[in-house]
């Protein structure tokens, strides 16, 4: 009986091990994405405006079309990605289930109220193949990568005539149903017209606030913008226990707990408000670069005081677009030129015969709404195929996010980061 009880448990421990080893491995590749887009745009762009982008709503497509890649394609996204496909396809299915995504199609969001249900996170994916060949020849998907593509990522296909703008329309409405109605369009005709293939992923995310906030109607601090100019956005405030951090250069952090009603979920707003004169762009890259690591659960409880605050912020809402084409400076900066190339080796997507294919346009759109009920958060990744030429209580403290503050989502179990960005003007 010994020996039985000392067999089922090692089995367990080596189970649990082994999923919480897969859960960090897709879980490290998230939120390597999620760092590498937003440095990249940041170093890429004079521009200062606000931006979102989605490590995971990327990670997901990217994963998808990595299964289609072969030979040297292969071998370089497996770098670049550091782990194998099928450790990620593996690992992917894992964190779906630690994070508890679930499949749009299972949750009516358009009779759900922010405070009668706190939370709740979906994504889904798809893909997509044209029957429009001007200049002769075909394509199809391959059985292999549509089996893969629905078991690992629920992936559902459609075939689509896509020179027909009412193909168009259809795929913009698989975007739109899919993020709750946040991001209504992610590609247009001329975009879409010469594409092959294409692979989605749509993320979306909605949770109450644990502490509520109310609007400041009276003695609400004005917001300073990075060129010293002021500005009157709309403010709200809440008094509630909270995460917080004094770093090293005086700039400050702060995590705030969302309600979840998913069980195993944890998920914390955690704005990051640089020192007062601190440049935008240096403010932004420590961030994402440095700053953005520290949002674990364990590194937030060790490093971090839980005390009772006054947060004063503003309530905003935006959306962002961002893409990628062949030898631009953002496609160049994120290391993934080589999947524009005509020498790219898509050749486990496709059916023998196929016409040859390589990435024509890797876009993402994105949308955030934060108010004193919760926030709202919706991502949108496309990516597309192009024929390639065959080749504790205490004294309370006041935070005031008063100037341009980076911030992220975080599902504090898992130390995912789904979503992040930068407010510059609310």
């Amino acid at each position: 009986m010994k020996k039985q009880l000392l067999t089922l448990l090692t089995t367990t421990t080596l189970t649990l091990s082994s999923a919480f080893s897969a859960t960090d491995e897709a879980v490290r590749t998230n939120n390597f994405l999620g760092e590498k887009l937003a440095t990249s745009i940041i170093k890429t762009t004079d521009k200062t405006e606000n931006f979102m982008i989605s490590g995971t709503s990327l990670q997901q497509a990217l994963s998808i079309v990595a299964n289609g890649s072969a030979g040297w394609t292969r071998t370089t996204l497996e770098d670049y990605l550091d782990t194998s496909i099928e450790h990620l396809n593996e690992s992917n299915l894992v964190m779906r289930n630690a994070i508890n995504f679930t499949e749009q199609q299972r949750v009516d969001l358009t009779t759900r109220s922010l405070y009668l249900n706190p939370a709740v996170i979906t994504t889904n994916n798809s893909i997509w193949r044209t029957t429009y060949f001007p200049n002769g020849g075909q394509y199809s998907f391959s059985p292999e990568f549509i089996d893969t593509a629905k078991t690992f990522y629920h992936a559902e296909h459609q075939v689509l005539n896509f020179n027909d703008e009412a193909s168009v329309a259809t795929v913009n409405k698989w975007a739109e149903d899919n993020t709750n109605g946040l991001v209504k369009k992610i590609i247009k005709h001329s975009e879409m017209k010469d594409m092959l293939w294409m692979v989605m992923n749509a993320t979306y995310m909605e949770a109450s606030w644990s502490e509520r906030f109310y609007e400041l109607t009276r003695s609400a601090p004005v917001f300073t913008l990075a060129n010293g100019e002021r500005t009157v956005p709309k403010m709200m405030a809440s008094t509630q226990f909270v995460n917080y951090m004094e770093l090293e250069d005086e700039s400050e952090m702060v995590a705030m707990k969302l309600n979840s009603d998913q069980e195993g979920t944890d998920l914390a707003f955690v704005a990051y408000l640089p020192k007062q004169g601190k440049e935008l762009k240096k403010s932004q890259l420590d961030f994402f670069q440095s700053e953005i690591k520290k949002l674990t659960l364990p590194a937030l409880v060790s490093r971090s005081e839980s005390l009772n605050a006054k947060v004063i912020m503003p309530k905003f809402s935006f959306d962002y677009s961002v893409s990628m084409q062949a030898y631009e400076k953002l496609t160049l900066e994120m290391g993934l030129n080589d999947l524009f190339l005509d020498r790219a080796d898509f050749s486990q997507m496709a059916t023998h015969g196929s016409l040859p294919s390589k990435v024509g346009l890797i876009k993402q759109n994105t949308k955030i709404e934060l108010d004193e009920k919760g926030i709202k958060a919706a991502a949108v990744t496309v990516i597309g195929g192009v024929r390639a030429t065959s080749v504790g209580p205490g004294v309370q403290k006041n935070i005031i996010l008063d100037r341009p503050f980076m911030f992220a989502i975080v599902d504090r179990n898992t130390q995912a980061v789904l979503f992040s960005g930068s407010v510059v003007n609310p």
